[in-house]
């Protein structure tokens, strides 16, 4: 029996449904993977005091971190782990620009360094570059070669930082559950420390007055580090920073534990423990925000970072469906 007008009218709309849908399956993870590959770093050659580099712009397809290195990463000593001397927080995914790195080893004469871009393969958000002795967050590559680029940086003003700690507190507002110190300084690393009031006299509790401690700091410059206290503050009140050393190189802050015999505080030239306090006063705005964001996660964050995918597929799974029900009609 020939098939009528209709028939036929029909079928090739089946058909052309059923294509559409293995067009969408087949390019959909090809666009993907070419997203994956675009990967571009820019450092300007610069002028610093020696702790920090800046990036003038870095695109990271997948997200991850930008590591500064000295000159020993290139021949003859090609030293991928040795040569790091500064590193980024965790990065999202996309384009970003006027990074400032502060270097772990803060350098102290002209000379050219290298950023290179790298990627978060394992998904913590954490630069494990060290730790997993290359093998995790490796380079982004274009063209088989890892995605760098160089600048020669001229120093001005450096500081020495052999026996000099330092620690600066600021006044701030905040949600209750954590305070920013601007910067500290750890020559021999270490970890900074936040205090109640009750630190000062005529109380002078170094360890009752302890309401949070950072992760441990490499030796060298850190800046903005946020500080998890362990109760929420409720009202308006002056905390202190100190920086402490770590004396037994456990990185596991350890002075409360034994009573003020291990991890010491910084004390420069032999003096009193190197501090600086500030006012802190709470954000009721940020503190709201806070809350609603607590009681909101899990399912919003979810359904948001899903959404894509799903749609996707609705649309895959109707095209095939739609392309099936019309060739059975007319079979």
């Amino acid at each position: 029996m020939n098939p009528t007008a209709e028939q036929t009218s029909f079928r090739a709309i089946a058909v052309v449904a059923l294509l559409f849908s293995v067009g969408m399956i087949a390019t959909a993870p090809a666009a993907s993977a070419q997203a994956g590959n675009n990967s571009t770093i820019a450092l300007d050659n610069q002028t610093s005091n020696g702790t920090t580099v800046t990036i003038e712009s870095v695109t990271l397809p997948e997200g991850g971190f930008i590591s500064v290195h000295n000159e020993s990463l290139t021949p003859p000593q090609n030293e991928t782990i040795g040569s790091i001397i500064g590193v980024t927080d965790y990065l999202d995914a996309g384009t970003h620009r006027d990074l400032e790195v502060v270097l772990d080893r803060p350098i102290s004469h002209n000379q050219t360094v290298i950023a290179k871009a790298a990627r978060d393969t394992n998904g913590n958000q954490t630069f494990d570059v060290r730790r997993s002795q290359g093998f995790q967050d490796t380079a982004y590559s274009s063209n088989g070669s890892a995605v760098t680029d160089r600048a020669t940086i001229q120093i001005q003003n450096a500081t020495s930082f052999a026996n000099n700690s330092t620690v600066t507190l600021r006044n701030q507002s905040t949600a209750g559950t954590n305070v920013t110190v601007r910067s500290v300084t750890v020559p021999e690393g270490g970890f900074v420390v936040i205090h109640g009031s009750a630190l000062l006299p005529p109380k002078n509790q170094t360890i009752d007055s302890i309401r949070g401690i950072s992760g441990y700091l490499d030796p060298g410059v850190h800046q903005n580090i946020t500080v998890e206290l362990n109760e929420t503050i409720d009202e308006n009140t002056t905390l202190i920073a100190a920086p402490y050393r770590d004396t037994n190189n456990n990185q596991t802050f350890e002075y409360a534990a034994s009573e003020g015999a291990n991890d010491t505080p910084y004390r420069p030239n032999g003096s009193s423990a190197l501090i600086s306090q500030a006012n802190v006063s709470i954000n009721e705005s940020a503190r709201e925000s806070l809350q609603s964001d607590t009681e909101s996660s899990g399912g919003n964050a979810n359904a948001s970072a899903s959404s894509g995918p799903q749609m996707l597929e609705l649309l895959v799974l109707a095209a095939v469906l739609v392309g099936v029900y019309l060739y059975l009609k007319v079979t």
